[in-house]
């Protein structure tokens, strides 16, 4: 009859057992719990069974010290994972997981009593590993210590999961490119641009970036009145990353290019690019040296670093290289002398050639004009006319115009069509023989005046 009772009981408790199902476990470490920094999963269905304990404890520990993987040959420890018991609202020891065995709870005496009770998983701090793009799993194993008699915890073994998910996210939105050219140093010198913006991407793989613009010229607009377009070339720019390290320089062009590539995910699945857009000195001169905006757009893409993209992303943006309106204009001497002291200069006339005398910078097609500040040149209360005084060009200088007779109004001295950056002209300042006539009887001395060059847009 002892046994028969037994015999039952044992059946009951089998079929007691045997209809307890726990819940397996999915740590989700999507987009969203990167951002939020963690990730938690609440598995319930545990059931303890007590009926007389001494020093009873429930254990857990992992089927190894790394999740496995069959996509992912990264590594993922498990005491990645914090592991909690929950009951009735009440949370008991937390431990990390290990391949060795913890204690969840221990008590002296079995005062754990039967019921349900859950397991949460949790990670708290994801920005401090490199996740990446695979399926992890785990077994987690329990076990009863201490002296018991029909105690029992079920089921004895779950299975944890990792799922990380392909993510190719931008952190920051990239945005339009305006670059400045306002300075004739940039004609001098090349044009490197100030920050264009960080490219942050969120991501579970490895990346390359590409870019490609929309044309090959860029469309010309705000030029100078009657200027055509100067089919200003894309290619002309070069794009690189300035920080990390590591990247490509390409010229920009319809066809994409691939400027930098991230081989192995980082602590913190974030990567950011800090890129840079230079013109050389010449290529400005030929392509950007009209005063007017140039604008296309570019396609930047990210995408999985592998020959089949799983995953991409696209953006397009404005790229606009806006060159302002400039002139510069600058004279190699601020003195000019015209020495009579022989008779041969009377008969003669007497002149002075400078040599890349008067040098022009503009964006626009332009003229210089000269003009006196007063109608004679001055020597105490004596005078000689300006209009003795002929300008015009040097020896093999075109482009200049004669000024036959100075005069207090402006006169066109030279004239272009095209804009130039630091255009020289040689200039000769004469007073001819038909001119010498206003300087007899003179008083001995030196004769001043002012002359002032402007430079103006046509």
């Amino acid at each position: 009859m002892w046994n028969r009772s037994l015999s039952v009981m044992g059946v009951l408790l089998v079929a007691l057992m045997g209809a307890v199902r726990a819940q397996n476990a999915t740590l989700q470490i999507n987009e969203a719990a990167l951002r939020a920094g963690q990730v938690s999963f609440n598995a319930s269905g545990f059931q303890y069974n007590s009926v007389v304990s001494l020093l009873p404890g429930l254990q857990a520990r992992t089927a190894g010290t790394n999740f496995s993987s069959t996509n992912s040959t990264a590594v993922v420890p498990v005491n990645r994972v914090s592991l909690t018991l929950n009951r009735t609202g009440v949370d008991y020891t937390t431990v990390m997981l290990s391949a060795t065995e913890q204690n969840l709870f221990s008590t002296i005496i079995g005062l754990f009593s039967t019921g349900a009770f859950s397991l949460r998983y949790a990670i708290n701090n994801l920005n401090n590993y490199a996740w990446v793009l695979g399926d992890y799993q785990t077994i987690l194993h329990l076990r009863i210590t201490g002296i018991n008699l029909g105690v029992s915890v079920n089921p004895t073994s779950a299975l944890l999961n990792l799922a990380v998910p392909a993510i190719l996210t931008p952190n920051t939105t990239p945005s339009d490119i305006l670059l400045h050219v306002n300075s004739f140093d940039h004609f001098r010198n090349g044009y490197t641009s100030s920050a264009l913006g960080q490219i942050s991407m969120l991501h579970t793989v490895p990346m390359q970036f590409s870019l490609a613009t929309a044309s090959t010229k860029f469309t010309f607009s705000n030029g100078a009145t009657g200027v055509s377009d100067p089919n200003g070339l894309t290619s002309a720019l070069q794009y690189m990353v300035t920080a990390p390290q590591g990247g490509t320089t390409i010229s920009l062009g319809t066809t994409k290019q691939k400027f930098y590539s991230v081989a192995t995910v980082p602590v913190g699945n974030k990567t950011s690019l800090t890129p840079q857009i230079k013109i050389g000195a010449a290529a400005l001169k030929q392509h950007f040296i009209n005063k007017g905006v140039y604008s296309t757009t570019f396609d930047l893409q990210v995408q999985d670093k592998d020959t089949t993209p799983s995953v991409s992303k696209t953006t397009t943006n404005n790229l606009t290289v806006q060159v302002a309106d400039m002139g510069e204009l600058k004279l190699s001497n601020a003195a000019v002398d015209l020495a009579f002291t022989s008779a041969d200069h009377y008969r003669n006339g007497v002149s002075s050639t400078l040599a890349e005398h008067i040098t022009v910078s503009k964006t626009t097609p332009y003229q210089v004009s000269v003009r006196a500040n007063s109608a004679n040149f001055t020597f105490g209360p004596n005078v000689i006319p300006v209009s003795s005084l002929q300008i015009g060009p040097a020896t093999g200088e075109t482009g200049v115009n004669t000024i036959a007779e100075l005069s207090t109004q402006s006169q066109v001295l030279i004239s272009s069509n095209v804009p130039q950056v630091d255009k020289k002209y040689g200039i000769r300042y004469a007073i001819p023989s038909i001119k010498t006539a206003a300087l007899i009887n003179k008083a001995k001395g030196k004769y001043t005046a002012v002359i002032t060059y402007t430079l103006t847009a046509l």
